[in-house]
């Protein structure tokens, strides 16, 4: 599977991309996800707790990451990181 690039077919996950990807076109994101090689997957049991592990992983380098919906308040956590 490396390399392989999978489209999300259900609105289960939302991918939250934060610091310089923001104003990025859709090529321009890709690019930098597939020089990275890696998007964490961020579960944790609140949504504060989802807000500090992307922040570790923005201060890390980490410029992509995706919240599952399973996080309770995933979408504040999403609306407090697009800020």
């Amino acid at each position: 599977m490396t390399g392989e690039i999978r489209k999300a077919t259900t609105p289960k996950t939302v991918a939250s991309s934060i610091g310089s990807l923001k104003g990025m076109n859709k090529q321009q994101i890709l690019s930098s996800i597939l020089e990275i090689g890696v998007v964490p997957v961020v579960r944790t049991s609140s949504a504060e707790s989802a807000i500090r592990s992307i922040e570790a992983l923005h201060r890390g380098g980490i410029r992509s990451a995706e919240i599952t919906m399973t996080v309770p308040g995933a979408i504040h956590a999403l609306e407090k990181i697009a800020d």
